[in-house]
């Protein structure tokens, strides 16, 4: 979809569109590749047994996960929404531009919960070199 209305227009946004702040889609953009980083390294770190490393990779994807999830549903869009900067009626750009972003807000709320079941499992001490299975699927 973004492609396809990409194409439609010489440049992106469209020039009577909102300029949009980048700083709160930086941090969010930081938390996820943290977030990330953290992962492999607990999925790393459990084939080699260190299970405090696996505790801590993933509570603190947990976190971040979270953290981006409430700036962008606590901050970003009421934000936008409520000063009339952007909203899903604002043509093309406002309706992808939410119709993206909140896909992509539901995915990393999915990935928060899966990764605190891990998280749940991990300090319950389901995990091991031999069986982490579940772990690597999430």
């Amino acid at each position: 979809m973004y492609f396809f209305l990409r194409a439609q227009y010489a440049s992106w946004p469209p020039p009577e569109s909102a300029h949009l702040d980048v700083f709160i889609p930086s941090l969010q953009t930081g938390f996820l590749i943290l977030s990330s980083i953290l992962v492999e390294w607990s999925t790393a770190a459990v084939k080699r047994g260190n299970q405090a490393v696996v505790k801590i990779g993933f509570l603190g994807a947990v976190i971040l996960g979270a953290l981006f999830f409430g700036l962008q549903f606590g901050i970003e869009w009421p934000n936008l929404l409520f000063s009339g900067e952007l909203l899903p009626s604002s043509g093309l750009f406002g309706a992808s531009f939410f119709l993206l972003t909140g896909f992509h807000g539901a995915h990393v709320f999915a990935g928060v919960i899966a990764n605190g079941i891990v998280t749940a499992k991990a300090f319950l001490g389901h995990f091991s070199e031999k069986n982490h299975g579940f772990l690597e699927a999430a």
